[in-house]
């Protein structure tokens, strides 16, 4: 288990254009992700100040000094236990997240703190767990898809020529000797002579 840096509000981003988005591979902690409003210091010593600070007030009973001390303890040992809680949370969702896209046909796997996938050459691509909506996402991206996609948006953006009513209307005949149907004046659809 590591601590995450303090006053670490960074999250992880992907770079480019993802080639394959897997949402919600592992779950988030229940507690708030850490930041600097979570900071475990920060919060007990704030709590300090006001719990100190509190019995000064002539018109406050003496005892909401201890209740708001007992108040920011209890908080502080939640913010603890996130700053502990979501960087292991980050590294199951990395093996969870390399598994669940070996299960997808992709060669992935967890170096380090780092997620890698290849692909059918052995070219090592990027891959990232990012915070979504519902949990952490799977994102792998690959820069030769990455100019693919930039050139189909640069085609489909070109305009094009309008088409006119007269190309849209086609003869139904076509459409007859196409799938091989000869329709004579005395035959009908069951055969029968009219």
């Amino acid at each position: 288990m590591r601590l995450q840096p303090f006053f670490d509000d960074h999250r992880p981003t992907a770079t480019g254009t993802p080639v394959r988005v897997f949402p919600a591979v592992a779950a988030t902690p229940r507690l708030p992700e850490p930041g600097r409003w979570t900071n475990p210091i920060l919060t007990l010593f704030v709590t300090m100040v006001v719990s100190v600070g509190l019995p000064w007030i002539p018109w406050l009973p003496v005892f909401t000094g201890l209740v708001v001390m007992a108040l920011g303890v209890t908080l502080s040992v939640l913010c603890t236990i996130s700053y502990l809680s979501w960087p292991d949370s980050r590294e199951e969702a990395s093996v969870e997240g390399a598994w669940v896209a070996r299960q997808s046909g992709y060669r992935a796997d967890v170096h380090g703190a780092q997620l890698r996938w290849m692909d059918e050459q052995g070219s090592v691509k990027t891959g990232h767990i990012i915070r979504g909506p519902e949990g952490w996402d799977l994102v792998l991206t690959d820069p030769a898809h990455v100019a693919t996609a930039a050139t189909l948006r640069a085609a489909f953006q070109q305009s094009r020529p309008a088409v006119g009513d007269d190309e849209l209307l086609r003869d139904l005949s076509v459409y007859d000797r196409a799938f091989g149907v000869e329709i004579t004046e005395n035959t009908t659809l069951d055969g029968e002579v009219a």
